[in-house]
């Protein structure tokens, strides 16, 4: 052991559980939306917007940036994302293949639906032609997501704006997010999403149905279920 071990093992000694739950309690905490299950305890709690929510309501009413119908990928800048880089190497993903692989969905979305895809672009990304032919737009998910008709993502908090604006959401992954380490997290996101809001999972590398995905109900109350305990505001005004 260490000095300084030795000496913190000393002080939590002589402290009292009931001290260090006051300890650790604080006097008001701030939560997006109502849900307060496994937060740290508090002597108050004050619901707020996730600040999605502000972006949504401040938008909906705009114009929208294309005039054409769409469908709008969320994307959470995957393989270059500083964040994940730092975490788990600069390597830690098969950019190209995964490139082709989602390109190749786009594809086959399009053809279905008689619509392009669109890249709501994360705002730390900066792509060239990675996505083919396909608009790249930054700095304008929520007007992307408001106007758009389907949307796409693989662990994006904008489906807090897709869920606001009543969209079809299709979740999307491909085997590596089975066994990746650095993906097995958003996976996971995915699986918890699709259990509150009954959002379909779609794995790329199968063989696709979306006749089958797309005469399913949009399951609005859910989704309004799902906004209020952790995304809204208890005293926020619902989307009509």
């Amino acid at each position: 052991y260490c000095r300084r071990d030795w000496w913190d093992y000393l002080i939590f000694r002589k402290l009292k559980r009931r001290d260090l739950i006051e300890y650790n309690t604080s006097h008001i905490s701030f939560i997006t939306g109502t849900n307060i299950n496994g937060l740290l305890p508090s002597k108050k709690y004050i619901s707020i917007d996730y600040f999605d929510v502000t972006n949504f309501n401040n938008e909906r009413n705009n114009p929208p940036i294309l005039t054409y119908d769409y469908i709008v990928f969320g994307d959470i800048y995957l393989g270059r994302h500083p964040d994940l880089q730092i975490m788990y190497g600069d390597n830690y993903l098969d950019l190209e293949r995964y490139y082709t692989k989602m390109c190749s969905f786009f594809t086959k979305l399009e053809d279905y639906f008689g619509m392009p895809v669109v890249i709501a672009a994360h705002p730390k990304s900066n792509y060239t032609n990675e996505f083919g032919h396909r608009v790249i737009l930054r700095g304008c998910s929520t007007n992307l997501i408001v106007n758009a008709k389907l949307f796409l993502h693989h662990g994006s908090l904008s489906v807090c704006n897709a869920m606001l604006a009543h969209l079809r959401i299709i979740q999307i992954c491909n085997y590596d997010f089975y066994v990746n380490e650095a993906l097995i997290g958003f996976k996971s996101i995915m699986d918890r999403l699709s259990n509150i809001i009954s959002a379909p999972i779609v794995n790329i590398d199968n063989e696709l149905d979306l006749d089958e995905i797309m005469i399913q109900e949009i399951p609005i109350m859910s989704y309004e279920r799902a906004l209020n305990e952790y995304f809204r505001s208890a005293n926020s005004v619902e989307h009509d």
